[in-house]
This record gives structure tokens, sequence and C-alpha cells, in this order.
């Protein structure tokens, strides 16, 4: 025989009005966090905002390399004419 006993599962049908409610409840929590952990994943500006207000000099610094590029870009296709 199993040494299982099936008497000390939860049985829907059995349980208080009380509990099932405190089931359902932790269960919308849980899917609540789901939902909230994949919506900080694919939110791409929230993201970004987040990593610029941790520490925003890489940022900084990335966007005058572009702004450098851009102009030396633009610089050097002036002089080729």
């Amino acid at each position: 025989m199993s040494d299982f006993d099936y008497d000390d599962r939860p049985n829907p049908v059995h349980e208080s009005d009380a509990a099932i409610a405190a089931r359902v409840a932790a269960t919308r929590r849980a899917l609540e966090n789901t939902l909230d952990a994949i919506e900080d994943k694919i939110n791409v500006p929230k993201r970004v905002k987040a990593s610029y207000g941790r520490n925003p000099v890489p940022w900084l610094v990335g966007t005058v390399g572009v702004v450098g590029a851009v102009i030396g870009a633009i610089a050097w296709r002036s002089t080729r004419d």
C-alpha cells in the first residue's frame, strides 16, 4: 500500500468560504507578481529610464559619442566635395 494519506489533501468541496477566498486571493497575488515581472522584462522604455536613473554616465558618454560621430561624418562628407 501507499504511504500517502488521501485525507490530508485539500478538498475544495469541504473547504470553508473563507479558506477558498484566501486561496483565490493568494493565487491572484501570485499572478499579479508574475505579470509585473513579465512587464518589467519587456517594457524597454521603463528599463532604460531605470538604467539611466541608476547610472547616467554611460548614457551621456554614448550620446556624446553618437553626436561626435554624426558631426565627424558631416565634416568628412563636406570636405570630400
